[in-house]
This record gives C-alpha cells, structure tokens and sequence, in this order.
C-alpha cells in the first residue's frame, strides 16, 4: 500500500491535493493498484469534511449536460482524469450494517423496486430469527444485480464513503463495483468523521485484514500554527456534525448555537483526555453527557438555572435530551486520547491554563482532606470528584460549594455522622450540606464506606433536581429508601452491591421515578428481602423507562417485571440469574435475546401484548433448564 502525506491547512487546500492523487493517467495496465484510497486527515480530524468538499464540487461538475475537459466547480478544478459520470456518496458515519451500506448505494444506482424489496424481505425475516442489526450482512442476490445494472450503465464511478464501522468494506463484493484490473472507477473513503477520531493504529490493524486499499493519505500543516490548526478543524468537524444531525437541538427553548455547542463540549472532552493522563478515570461512557451539562457547557436559562423542576423543566429536559444526543454523536476513543493523545491535541492543551494539586490528587493513603480546601471556589466548583479521602459528612469539605452540579465519591470513608444531616438539630454545616445536596444533578457513589447515610430518605427527600444516581459496590444500604423519591430521575444505576436488601413491597419501588429512562441493575447479591424487581406501576406513573440492564444478579431475585413499561425497547439480561418469572407483558421489545444468560429456574414467561416481539432466543442448553418454561402470550394480536 502507498503511503503519502499531504502538506495542507484547509480543508479546501487538502481537497485539491487529493483530487491530484485521483486522476487516471494514461499509462493504465493490469497491475495498476491505484482505485481505492484512504484518508485519514489530520490526526483524524477533518477528513470526513474534506471528503464532503470533493463530493460537492465533482456532484456538481457532473450534474452538469456537457463538462469541457476542463472545467472549474467552485474553488476546485476538474481536469482531465477527473471526470466521472456518477459519483456515489454514501454517509455511514453512523454504523447499522454491511446491508444497510449496500442498501444506501442500491438507492442511488437507481435499483428497480423488486430488487429493493429483497431488504424488506430479509430485514424481516431477521427479525423473527433475532439478528442483531448490526450482524446483517449484504444480500448475495442483490450484489448480482447491482453489478449487472452497473454494467449496463457503463459509466465510470466514483465512491465516497465514510465508514463507520470497526473493519475495511469491500465494496466489490458488498455493491458489485468494478475496483481492478482495467477499471476506472475510484473509491475514496475514511474511517474518520463526526469527531470519532479513530486511532491510527487501529485504522492501520483494520485495514490489513482485508488489504482492499492502495494508497494511504493524511495530512499535516503547511504553514498554519498547529495550536491554531487544531480549533480550526474542530470547528469543521462541529459544522458538519450540525449539518448532518439538524435535530440535536431537540427542545426550541433551550436557543443553542449548536456548531459552537459541538466545538466547545469536544474541546472539553479533549482537554480532560490529555490532562488526566494515566492517573484519573472521568468514566466518559457513563458521564460524558452529565460533565457538558454540569459543568455548564451546555448551559441553562439564567432563570431556570435553580428551579429546573417547575417552571423551568421543558427547558431543563431539552438540554439532558441535546446532551446525550450530542454524546452518542461523539464517538471518540477516549482511552486512547488519555494515554497517547495526538502531537497538535497535546499542544493545544499544554497552551490552556490550567490547576492541579498533587497532594489532594495523587497521595497513596487514604488523606482527610481540609474542611476549607475548596474555600476559594465556592461559586466556581460544579464538578468535583473525591477518590479515597475521608470525612466528616456535615462538614464535608464541599458543603459550602452550593453551585456544585455533579459530585463523584469514589472509595471514601464518610465518618462521624451527625443527625443533624438526617433530621436532628440543625447546624450551620448541615444547612450548608442539604443546600449542597438539593443543588445535585449527578451522584456518583463507588465503594464508600458511609454511603447509607448519604443516600438515606432524609438526604434524597432533598435530591430533587437530580437526574444521574449511580450507587456501585454499597454496603448496609436499603434500596427502599429510594420509594417515592428522585421524581426527576433519568438514569438509575444500583450495581455490585451484596446483600442488597428492601424493606418495602418491591412492587412499589419506582413509584414517583416516572421519568427514569435507564435502569442497570447489574451485579448484585440479594438476600430474602428482595425477591422481586419490577418496574413503575401501570397507572401510578408514566413509562418513560427504555432499557433495563441487568447483567447477573445473584441471590434470591425470583422474579423481574416490567409489564405495562410501554416505551421498553431493550431488556439486555446477562450471566447467571435465580429467576422463576420473567414478565414483559406491553412492553416494545422487539427480541428477547437470552443467549448470555444462565437460566435454570426459569419456569414462567410473560409477553402479553408485546406486539413488537418478533423472536425469543434462549440460551444454550447447558445453560438453561431442561424443561422449557411456561411462555403465557394470550390475547397477544
């Protein structure tokens, strides 16, 4: 494989150069490798943006009824060698499938419709036998005719495709394109695009396991200063995620500047990467979307900023909502940026002021830190995340931050616990503490001793506004404490805690919880309090519950229902479970997989009105009962 770099610092400049690299010489034969090309822009930054600028600019040269030999389509000329007859652009930034490219491209050949309705048929009948989307793989029939019809229309191709999967496509194979021999027809493609900033690494295994490319490009600066290279290709990347994704911005109230929106949260994420090196875990798969909000990137309306359960909550919603659609937008590799970010990623944050405290950050022993150390950034601090300090609760050193939005204890030791936090006397600390609570809207709780008195009723009754409780590895803490609390809860995570216990009816549980969408129950060990999970009530809240994740659960748990959660679309069940019942009656999953699951007491299965419900795939049979269980679909339509 060739390898070139390109000394560019525009995306328009890098566009040129590259459509030099495409043109057909004259000097063609049998053994010219010169048809499929990567780019891999800048450290992967711009690349998708500058694929888009040649797609503009050759789309409209070939749009045209006679083009000269050599005409000019914007900033960009196209000589001759550059002249295409189609130029097919297929945007799978997004991954679903090797059907789902094949698909996209059969569109834009202009397949005729019985050939189009072979997906129909297959995505059906995939359906009823639980393939994963992302498993479905193109249709051998349709490649035949989608490579007769190309040969009927006799024109020279070119394909620009932005993968968004894990491994090189053929599209030989997968879309019938002639890519060798005598051929013509060019493809240039890039696993880069919409800030998912793959490693190079990885782009170099993936590649030479299907060796399907025959010249690799990436770009470096010309003359631009890096530092300045950098905001600028975010910037690009930012207006053309805007672009693509017009709906991210899915609340009107919330006015954001989305490309700016965009630029600064990637920034952010970036700059966190690099700075915490190999000593910090941010967790951006589970916080990612929580530090932009709580860390006011994505900011609120000044009026709504403290009263985001009345008036203000459409507006608070729609910024949640914004943020985790951004988020599952930015795929990047954040493990890689922390350990190995790229020379101009490294340059950009050594040029940004910044504050660090190596005794509070990296001391080996468990340190007690000072009541006052956040003294001066009372007003400032919103996120804070403490790992392995002890403390007094009502005057924990934090108390007095009352704009603190997002609070991550992890392996602590809360101590000498005072009523006064819980329904005794009043303090001046405790006021201080309950205020800091009430203002939260992430928690974070992970292996620390105390933790039953942070999240006793008293101190949820407080937690109005909060929208993220994760509660992992807790000792001697009842989980009934959460009934009729978190009204504004969205995401509920209770993993790895032993001997989980609840000394109320589990039926009731979530019954004021009538905004959680996620619930992970993974991980945990109940004993015979708790036989039960079940999910909010029918007719006592809303069902705005979507995924349930329950990844082994050990202990007495017989039974697990969500009947009645309408807006359930996947149930993901794992390793060993003790049930007896499983309910998912009016629910919209569409297929029960329980091939990861180890199910031996199994005896009864609900699916009711699960209209949606095309396939149930159970484990394998050393993996479950004997006896199949008793499945109740009655009434079912």
């Amino acid at each position: 494989m060739d390898t070139q770099v390109i000394e560019a610092d525009t995306i328009d400049a890098a566009a040129e150069q590259i459509l030099i690299e495409l043109e057909e010489g004259p000097a063609r034969d049998m053994s010219s490798r010169n048809n499929v090309f990567y780019f891999d822009g800048w450290d992967g930054l711009g690349a998708s943006a500058v694929l888009r600028a040649i797609a503009r600019r050759l789309t409209a040269a070939t749009s045209k009824q006679e083009r000269p030999v050599a005409s000019s389509v914007g900033s960009i000329s196209v000589p001759t060698g550059l002249e295409f007859e189609h130029v097919i652009h297929v945007d799978c930034s997004k991954w679903e499938s090797r059907r789902a490219l094949q698909r996209s491209v059969a569109m834009q050949l202009g397949i005729s419709a019985d050939v189009m309705e072979m997906f129909d048929k297959q995505d059906e009948e995939d359906d009823f036998h639980g393939v994963a989307q992302d498993s479905r793989v193109e249709l051998s029939q349709v490649v035949k005719e989608m490579y007769q019809h190309i040969q009927k229309l006799n024109h020279r191709f070119l394909i620009i495709f932005h993968n968004g999967s894990s491994e090189e496509i053929n599209l030989a194979r997968c879309c019938g394109f002639t890519l060798s021999g005598y051929s013509t027809n060019k493809v240039l493609w890039t696993f880069q695009g919409r800030l998912r900033l793959k490693p190079q690494a990885k782009v170099d295994s993936a590649m030479k396991s299907a060796g399907m490319t025959d010249a690799f490009l990436s770009a470096i600066p010309l003359n631009k200063d890096p530092q300045k290279l950098w905001p600028y290709l975010v910037h690009e990347e930012a207006e053309e995620l805007v672009a693509a994704q017009h709906n991210i911005n899915t609340v009107p109230h919330s006015k954001i500047d989305q490309p700016a929106l965009v630029e600064e949260c990637l920034l952010y994420m970036l700059e966190l990467c690099s700075r915490g090196h190999q000593s910090i875990d941010y967790d951006f798969t589970t916080h990612g979307a929580g530090y932009w909000i709580c860390d006011g990137i994505i900011k609120q309306h000044p009026q709504n900023e403290r009263d985001i359960d009345d008036d203000g909550a459409d507006d608070a919603d729609g910024l949640w909502i914004t943020a985790n659609a951004l988020r599952r937008e930015v795929q990047l590799d954040e493990e890689h940026h922390q350990y190995s970010p790229s020379s101009h990623l490294a340059r950009f944050v050594e040029s940004k002021p910044y504050w660090a405290s190596p005794t509070y950050g990296f001391s080996r022993q468990i340190p007690i830190p000072k009541g006052d150390m956040f003294q001066r950034y009372l007003d400032k601090l919103r996120v804070l995340k403490l790992s392995r300090c002890s403390f007094n609760f009502p005057s924990a050193p934090f108390r007095c931050c009352h704009n603190l939005r997002f609070l991550w204890l992890d392996h602590c030791q809360v101590t000498e616990i005072s009523s006064s936090t819980t329904g005794g006397a009043r303090t001046e600390d405790s006021d201080d503490i309950r205020r800091c609570f009430q203002s939260l809207w992430v928690l974070d709780v992970r292996y620390t001793v105390g933790c039953s008195h942070i999240l006793s009723a008293q101190m949820l009754d407080l937690m109005t506004h909060l929208r993220e409780l994760n509660v992992i590895g807790a000792h001697y803490w009842d989980i009934c404490q959460l009934k009729g609390r978190l009204p504004n809860i969205r995401k509920l995570r209770v993993q790895n805690y032993d001997r989980l216990c609840c000394s109320c009816s589990e039926d009731d549980l979530f019954t004021e919880t009538n905004k959680m969408e996620l619930l992970d129950f993974s991980g945990n060990t109940t004993d015979d309090s708790m036989k039960s999970l079940c999910g909010p009530r029918v007719g006592k809240s809303s069902t705005s519950l979507e995924t349930v994740i329950i990844d082994g659960c050990t202990g007495l748990l017989e039974k697990i229902s969500f009947s009645g959660c309408i807006n359930l679309k996947n149930i993901l069940l794992s390793g060993w479970l003790s049930l007896h019942t499983l309910d998912i009656s009016s629910t919209a999953v569409k297929t029960l997989d329980l091939t990861a699951t180890e199910i031996y007491n199994l005896d009864e299965l609900y699916i009711l009105y699960c209209e949606k419900l095309c396939a149930i795939m159970w484990p394998p049979e050393d993996k479950r009962s004997k006896d199949k269980p008793h499945v109740t679909l009655e009434n079912q339509q």
